[in-house]
């Protein structure tokens, strides 16, 4: 599994207003403070996992199928439940955070939706700006399952992407093989009505990365 750099996720955090300033600072202090544990070395400006770290991170990933971002962001705001000096203010934006990423890994992770369309991971409008092609939503989850059809064939990644409680098919295998409903019915319109498919294709190939 490719593990990105916990660093620079928190940054994006930040960018996207998942985090406020003070919480990416004392959230980046407890990151480094858990890479001093783990021996691992860091450099000053990007700061990678290495050695210890990186195994640390790859036995808690194994076997939960969540993108390390999703990981990072549930880890993150609960960490900050160790913060003891937040006002009341801060502690109820604290508060919602946490609830919204409780309610993320609970979609992430449950098991009839793993089962049926593979291990997913959160992408949203912020990642692809104007390409986003789903005007109804800012974020989506996006799903790839291996499928085996037999006949000799090797096997396909099964592609969706669930909008707004309904899952979609995005690529041919979903839709033509599996029969489910076309993404391209949400997706955004031209001025003649054709649709746009914007980051459509990019999409499919992160989903066929962590695809499995």
């Amino acid at each position: 599994m490719n593990v990105p750099n916990p660093m620079m996720e928190l940054h994006a955090m930040r960018e996207r207003g998942e985090i406020d300033a003070r919480e990416f600072r004392l959230v980046k202090q407890i990151l480094l403070e858990e890479l001093a544990k783990s021996g691992a070395r860091a450099d000053r400006v990007t700061l990678p996992i290495a050695g210890k770290a990186d195994t640390i991170v790859r036995k808690f990933l194994k076997g939960t199928g969540i993108a390390m971002g999703s990981v990072l962001v549930v880890f993150v705001i609960v960490g900050l439940s160790r913060l003891s000096d937040m006002t009341p203010e801060e502690r109820a934006a604290f508060d919602e955070r946490r609830a919204a990423a409780a309610r993320t890994k609970a979609i992430l992770d449950d098991p009839d939706t793993v089962g049926k369309y593979g291990y997913g991971e959160i992408v949203s409008r912020t990642d692809y700006g104007v390409k986003w092609p789903y005007p109804s939503t800012a974020s989506a989850v996006l799903r790839c399952r291996m499928m085996d059809f037999g006949l000799g064939t090797a096997p396909r990644p099964f592609v969706t992407i669930q909008v707004n409680g309904r899952t979609y098919g995005v690529n041919g295998v979903a839709i033509g093989r599996m029969k489910m409903p076309d993404s391209k019915e949400i997706m955004a319109r031209g001025e003649y009505g054709e649709v746009v498919l914007g980051a459509t294709h990019d999409l499919i190939q992160r989903a066929i990365r962590s695809c499995r």
